[in-house]
């Protein structure tokens, strides 16, 4: 076999797909299926908590707005601009947090069905689906959690530099 360098990611995504040593060779013995059969059950569990707890977000976020907009009316001119400006990002923060939760919900509960799905019929094409909305789960735990420690030095520097 032949080792190749691919330049970007999307061929290096082409050529697995290519390779059908996967498809042939992988099989799932009754324990391993068991395994993932509780996980799926368990995804579709944290899938439906999560998108109570983004719609939790969405209902914070409105009573922020709404409790802002009450206390905007006692403030004076001067510092309305700022206290609306604070309270714009507040709200953009919590926003981008509830969309960030219902993707991760949906993804969650996607792979928990699409597993179940796959497991109960032996459908190759549905597991794998749900093994891709897995990927992306935990992409997007790698790439919250590089951002949670980038924020943590940079907090680190700032308040030593203080």
């Amino acid at each position: 076999m032949q080792l190749k360098f691919y330049t970007s990611y999307m061929e290096q995504e082409a050529y697995i797909e290519e390779e059908a040593i996967f498809e042939t060779d992988l099989q799932l013995d009754m324990e391993s299926r068991t395994y993932l059969k509780e996980a799926a059950k368990w995804a579709r569990f944290l899938g439906i908590l999560g998108f109570i707890g983004s719609g939790f977000i969405l209902l914070a976020i409105l009573i922020i707005w709404y409790s802002s907009s009450q206390a905007f009316g006692l403030l004076g001119n001067s510092s309305l601009a700022l206290a609306s400006m604070g309270m714009g990002i507040l709200i953009f923060i919590y926003l981008l947090l509830a969309v960030i939760s219902f993707l991760v919900a949906l993804f969650t509960f996607r792979f928990g069905q699409r597993t179940s799905r796959a497991l109960l019929n032996d459908q190759q094409m549905d597991l794998k689906s749900g093994l891709s909305n897995l990927r992306f789960i935990f992409r997007t735990y790698g790439i919250m959690a590089i951002t949670y420690i980038s924020i943590m030095i940079l907090a680190m520097i700032f308040g030593a530099l203080s």
